[in-house]
């Protein structure tokens, strides 16, 4: 939301399941281009990190994976114009 002229809004959600949690944060910014979401996908599932930008996205994601395997961890969608979605998904602990 940085560029985005006028207000920005940031939305949290959190949704819960028997075994997982989902915790989604959206914008309504001016997204990724899909040849941006796409560096930044793939670096984020890189071996290490290719561009210092997402270097804490990508060290978040791979502390969830590591903890908790590879099933869980960092989602990202973005629609150039309308905003990006960051998802988390954690299991569940008793």
């Amino acid at each position: 939301i940085k560029n985005k002229r006028g207000g920005g809004k940031i939305v949290i959600c959190a949704e819960e399941s028997d075994k997982e949690m989902l915790i989604s944060v959206k914008d309504n910014g001016i997204g990724m281009t899909e040849e941006r979401l796409a560096e930044v996908i793939h670096g984020l599932n890189a071996a290490e990190p290719a561009d210092n930008a997402i270097y804490g996205l990508y060290n978040v994601n791979e502390r969830i994976k590591l903890k908790f395997g590879s099933d869980y961890g960092i989602s990202l969608h973005s629609v150039y114009g309308q905003g990006s979605t960051c998802n988390i998904l954690l299991p569940m602990q008793p």
